[in-house]
């Protein structure tokens, strides 16, 4: 006797060995209209959400999640720079479905718009430090040289300063990749590269 699989949203059967798999079910899953459907309701309802009764309102009232696809984007591009996730995660099925139920208005960002993204973060981040930057009267500048496992030299130039609150502030202002060898000019002429890029002026140590 053949044993059928059903489909619980459209009655379509398939084929199934006991104790056999269930990909050609998973792969209907992925095609049927009516799971669908069904799925695009249960999030559309998963975005309503009841504020309690207070002393103003006679009853719970629905409010609606407004969707913002820039800042979506924006956030999500720094923490793929944080964490250091690859591009690619955003075309991940998964990923695409946790942020489809947290919002069923969210429209897929591919993985070179996400990169872009990241670039236009990261210029307004550095655009923004520039401009703090030009309210600090000292600044004391670090670095630190180490080799990569493909045995790339690197150096970080970060800078030390106190704010206009007098708090201390530590920014990185400049991953360099150094060529050999690391002697005193090599270093100093990569310093004094970032600080002009930076428009920091240099004043000598007494």
């Amino acid at each position: 006797m053949e044993l059928k699989a059903q489909c619980n949203y459209c009655d379509n059967q398939y084929a199934y060995v006991q104790g056999g798999s269930t990909s050609s079910m998973g792969r209907h899953m992925d095609t049927c209209k009516n799971y669908k459907d069904k799925v695009n309701r249960d999030l559309i309802q998963a975005t309503l959400f009841f504020r309690k009764t207070n002393a103003t309102t006679s009853g719970p009232a629905v409010q609606f999640i407004e969707y913002d696809k820039d800042l979506i984007k924006e956030v999500m591009a720094k923490m793929i720079c944080i964490h250091e996730y690859s591009f690619r995660m955003v075309e991940h099925k998964w990923f695409n479905i946790l942020m489809k139920c947290l919002n069923p208005n969210y429209q897929p960002i591919g993985r070179k718009a996400i990169r872009a993204e990241c670039m236009r973060v990261f210029k307004k981040e550095r655009d923004l430090l520039q401009v703090s930057l030009k309210d600090v009267d000292f600044i004391s500048l670090t670095t630190d040289l180490w080799t990569s496992n493909q045995t790339i030299s690197y150096m970080c130039v970060v800078a030390h300063f106190i704010d206009k609150d007098w708090k201390m502030q530590t920014r990185v202002l400049s991953f360099i990749d150094l060529d050999p060898p690391h002697s005193g000019h090599v270093i100093s002429d990569a310093i004094y590269e970032c600080v002009t890029e930076w428009k920091i002026e240099l004043y000598p140590s007494h």
